[in-house]
């Protein structure tokens, strides 16, 4: 079978490398024979860097163009699309006969199914118009307007602020052939929304499918190496319901509580930390916010790196090397749970909460609009004094996960 991986972000977000490569994995255990195309607005970092197949979304917003030039293509695009669609709907597949193999109208008219695996993408901007999301579902609708199986792999929803972008999520979502959510929030949200519930299942992350049962074996029994994992990033883009005053002041008091928590780490504890930039991409701050804590703090038990590096195994053997990961990004926390190693999340967003009550562990994390440093250092002072029951824990936790995503997906592969 052919498939479309579709709304694919950035390579260089190592959370959405690693959905990419994760549902990879899930379908060559499927359908060893698979030939996969991956759809994005980056594919040109994937063609260039990643050496993979890939072409650009049906209604393109090239992040390397301006504003203008974004909207000169979109209209382009939607032009060019339509043409192809009515084309489509008076001859059929036949018209795979006049268009390059190239082109991506014939990759996704030709494919079998379009798996939509971007994780989080659906929510409100803090913008009038959403761009990025109505962009996204546009592509989704697109795909199902060639009489495609599309079914959205785990996904994120929420918050979406606004009653219209509500409906036509419902109207959108009730077009496809199944939804995954990948935590019960998300799947509540949209049913509230009123998307059928027959269609929605919630399973974990599919970047779980990175979890390797020999490292698990490898990791029970460690002893701690006195080193802890930590990222952070500007997160005031995502606080869609407060005033521009409020979400300073609540980044500003989150930052000031990753700076006492991590003081608390290097100066109290002696432990070295590394703070971690997991997204690189051109609109992302990370490493900038990373370097700025570094200068903070002032301790050469303190440093802020970064990984260029495309290889997933690379970053996942780096992650393995220490005793526990304090993640703002969702995806930092998932490196360090499917490694077994324990883990202490905090929630710019919905999604991250909802991933570790999912996993049935809520007591580790924390919502970054309210943590503050004392949260965090009791949790800490628990998991370093339990250290090695808390590791077994996390353990025996992963083991599980792998297999409930198996189970939960088997029947999108079937024909």
């Amino acid at each position: 079978m052919k498939y479309i991986l579709s709304n694919i972000y950035s390579p260089k977000n190592l959370g959405d490398r690693a959905i990419i490569e994760g549902m990879v994995k899930c379908i060559k255990a499927n359908d060893p024979s698979a030939e996969i195309v991956y759809m994005s607005k980056f594919s040109y970092e994937l063609i260039h860097d990643l050496k993979w197949n890939a072409i650009n979304n049906i209604i393109n917003l090239n992040p390397r163009n301006k504003v203008i030039g974004q909207s000169f293509e979109m209209v382009l695009d939607f032009v060019r699309f339509l043409l192809v669609y009515l084309t489509y709907k008076i001859i059929g597949k036949r018209i795979l006969k006049f268009i390059p193999k190239t082109s991506k109208y014939y990759q996704v008219i030709d494919a079998d199914i379009v798996l939509p695996v971007g994780g989080n993408y659906l929510f409100s901007s803090t913008k009038i118009v959403s761009r990025n999301y109505f962009m996204h579902v546009i592509n989704i609708l697109c795909s199902k307007a060639f009489d495609n199986k599309v079914v959205l792999f785990p996904q994120s929803y929420g918050p979406l602020t606004r009653a219209y972008e509500r409906r036509f999520l419902k109207w959108s979502l009730n077009k496809v052939d199944g939804v995954y959510c990948r935590d019960i929030e998300s799947r509540d949200f949209i049913i509230e929304c009123g998307v059928n519930a027959k269609q929605i299942k919630v399973i974990p992350d599919i970047a779980f499918y990175h979890i390797n049962e020999e490292q698990l074996k490898n990791r029970e029994g460690s002893a701690p190496k006195g080193k802890v994992l930590v990222t952070v990033l500007d997160w005031r883009w995502s606080m869609v319901t407060e005033q521009s005053n409020d979400r300073q002041e609540i980044f500003d008091a989150y930052r000031s509580c990753m700076i006492e928590y991590i003081k608390f780490l290097s100066e109290e504890k002696k432990l070295d930390v590394c703070i971690f930039s997991q997204v690189t991409t051109v609109d992302s701050n990370d490493h900038l916010l990373s370097l700025e804590l570094e200068k903070q703090i002032n301790n050469p038990r303190v440093y802020a790196t970064k990984m260029e590096n495309d290889n997933l195994a690379d970053i996942l053997s780096f992650y393995n090397s220490f005793d526990f990961v304090v993640g703002s990004r969702m995806h930092s926390c998932i490196f360090g749970i499917l490694q077994g190693i324990p883990t202490i999340g905090i929630g710019y967003q919905p999604k991250t909460i909802g991933l570790f009550n999912l996993l049935g562990i809520p007591n580790y994390a924390f919502d970054a609009k309210s943590v503050s440093s004392s949260d965090l250092i009791d949790i800490t002072k628990r998991v370093m004094e339990n250290f090695s029951n808390e590791n077994q824990k996390v353990i025996e936790l992963s083991k599980s996960v792998k297999e409930r995503i198996t189970l939960e997906t088997r029947d999108v592969f079937q024909n």
